[in-house]
């Protein structure tokens, strides 16, 4: 093959990182740490100099791992800022929502074994989808070789993914599989307490208390409320108090 087909195909822009998605904006709760440590470790060991030799058995990808989790859990979030961790390694990274798998063909996979790290996020999307489940195929075998660093993320298990393609299901189900665990209400606190520090401003334990008895439990609306928050903070020239968030919402 020569090195023009080796080459990843040219990634479309809509597929830049989210340049807030990075572990700095990532509250690791006690229930993930061993996740996110195994993670990191994966990401440091592929930069080794070593790592530039490796090879796999042809069939099992041994850099593989899987992160079943719920939606609201950060996921995306979380292999996003992997890609940054990898960019600040000097290791070449992507990141590929397959949720917005309409919008591309499956020979966007071709060439991606080239990559030492990819990311594949919502991989449950293509299940049940012909070619794309033979593309995925196929660049799990090319990984296999390569030795690159492959993390997917799903909301199941690879036993539980209805792929129709046994040898796909086979392949998957060779993954070191994590379960990427919700916060619970005393960390999404502290998930919006790092959040607004990193904005200036401060959220008192009052106002965290009184936030989280009134809005939903969502980390998204709980982000998108903080998002709001602080830019009415900055338009009426206030501090974030409870009177400023009752005023936002109504409440």
């Amino acid at each position: 093959m020569n090195d023009a087909a080796q080459r990843p195909r040219q990634i479309p822009l809509q597929l830049r990182l989210d340049q807030d998605a990075t572990l700095e904006n990532y509250h690791v709760s006690a229930a993930n740490r061993a996740l996110i440590d195994h993670l990191l470790t994966q990401l440091r060991a592929q930069a080794e100099p070593q790592a530039t030799s490796r090879s796999g058995s042809g069939t099992i990808l041994e850099y593989f791992c899987w992160i079943s989790a719920a939606a609201d859990t950060g996921r995306s979030h979380l292999l996003q800022a992997l890609c940054h961790e990898a960019d600040a390694l000097k290791l070449p990274a992507l990141y590929l929502p397959l949720a917005e798998l309409d919008q591309w063909q499956p020979d966007m996979l071709e060439g991606l074994e080239t990559l030492p790290v990819l990311c594949l996020d919502d991989v449950d999307a293509l299940a049940g989808r012909d070619e794309w489940e033979r593309a995925l195929f196929s660049l799990y075998n090319r990984m296999a070789e390569s030795g690159s660093l492959l993390l997917v993320s799903a909301s199941c298990s690879p036993r539980e993914l209805a792929v129709a393609l046994p040898d796909l299901a086979s392949r998957l189900q060779s993954a070191a599989v994590f379960r990427l665990q919700a916060l619970d209400d005393e960390d999404k606190m502290a998930a919006l307490k790092m959040r607004a520090r990193a904005r200036g401003f401060e959220l008192s334990p009052e106002v965290l208390r009184y936030l989280m008895a009134r809005s939903t439990r969502s980390m998204q609306d709980l982000l998108t409320l903080l998002d709001r928050l602080d830019l009415h903070s900055l338009e009426t020239g206030r501090r974030v108090t409870i009177p400023l968030l009752r005023s936002l919402m109504d409440w």
